[in-house]
């Protein structure tokens, strides 16, 4: 007996079409963690699989989860893309911290499209001036000490010089969780040379590690 073919029903709801994917992994971009003040971050990703040409919409999503599509930085080969970012005077969003980036590409001769994965740049830097006071005792020779203000994170190193070389002799170190904000005694003053008085600071981010020089040359009595 001849088995009756069996009615499909139909499926419930309007029929959508499905978005065409490319469904081949895409290499990189990887995260990157940086010293603050570093002019640029760059992120690559290269292409695997599809047909090309390929065109890349790079994305920038800030701390409220709003996306941004508008880099001027980006540029295309034919298998890879690579986002280069200025950061130098950007100003927020691109502040200290931790930012994502990914890249969505897309096969021209299909119209096929691949989302990579999500890449985190962190820029390790102490929030603002670490040095907020100085203050010179009366022994002989006089001590010079400085008010510094404990990082969030990682630990900020203190340098002296006083006699204008580049010789810095190390102060010691305050890190997260210690006192702050604490006084540092850094070394003897030449009272005959203000100039020649030169506090440096360092700071090494927690997490990775990372030593960043905070460019911040202090000269007693002032900058």
């Amino acid at each position: 007996m001849a088995l009756a073919a069996q009615a499909l029903a139909p499926a419930a709801g309007p029929v959508r079409p499905v978005p065409r994917q490319w469904h081949r992994p895409l290499s990189g971009p990887q995260d990157v963690t940086m010293c603050d003040g570093v002019p640029n971050a760059t992120f690559t990703v290269a292409v695997a699989g599809g047909t090309g040409a390929y065109s890349y919409q790079w994305h920038y999503v800030d701390a409220n989860g709003v996306d941004y599509t508008s880099f001027n930085e980006a540029t295309g080969g034919t298998d890879t893309s690579t986002l280069s970012m200025y950061l130098q005077g950007r100003g927020s969003p691109y502040s200290p911290g931790k930012h994502k980036y990914y890249v969505v590409v897309t096969d021209g001769g299909t119209g096929a499209s691949a989302q990579s994965r999500v890449a985190t740049l962190w820029l390790a830097s102490p929030a603002g001036y670490q040095i907020q006071y100085y203050r010179i005792d009366n022994s002989t020779p006089p001590i010079l000490s400085v008010q510094i203000v404990a990082p969030s994170s990682g630990c900020i190193a203190l340098y002296f010089v006083n006699d204008g070389s580049t010789n810095y002799t190390s102060a010691g170190q305050v890190c997260a969780g210690a006192a702050s904000p604490q006084w540092k005694p850094v070394g003897t003053v030449d009272l005959n040379n203000y100039s020649n008085n030169i506090v440096m600071t360092r700071y090494t981010e927690g997490a990775s590690g990372l030593n960043c020089s905070t460019d911040y040359l202090w000269h007693w009595p002032g900058p």
